[in-house]
């Protein structure tokens, strides 16, 4: 892999392996994983510009009562200024709903 540039220069055989290692046990779980659905309230944010490609489209099918929210940014740049801001709010407004929710049904 150094010789092809793949691997860095300074990167020893023992912490390649230690990472390969690490890679290999969390791809073994993601394919062992099999989600379950929820009932519960989920608010989910979605990055304008998706630098991902990130398949989210059937979280519908897991969760009963599922807001989905876009805001400015992409996945790196969403919890950084200015795009925080929007976050900041979709979190405060999600809170308050619920805080409005509870003393209703209190």
């Amino acid at each position: 892999g150094k010789d092809n540039a793949i691997l860095p220069e300074s990167m020893l055989l023992e912490t390649f392996i230690q990472r390969f290692s690490l890679f290999n046990n969390n791809m073994n779980a993601l394919l062992k994983y099999v989600p379950y659905s929820y009932s519960g309230n989920v608010t989910r944010l979605v990055a304008k510009d998706l630098t991902m490609n990130t398949k989210t489209t059937h979280w519908s099918d897991l969760i009963s009562n599922l807001s989905s929210h876009t805001v400015e940014g992409n996945h790196f740049t969403v919890l950084k200024n200015p795009h925080i801001k929007d976050v900041s709010a979709v979190i405060n407004d999600t809170l308050r709903a619920e805080h409005v929710e509870t003393e209703l049904t209190d």
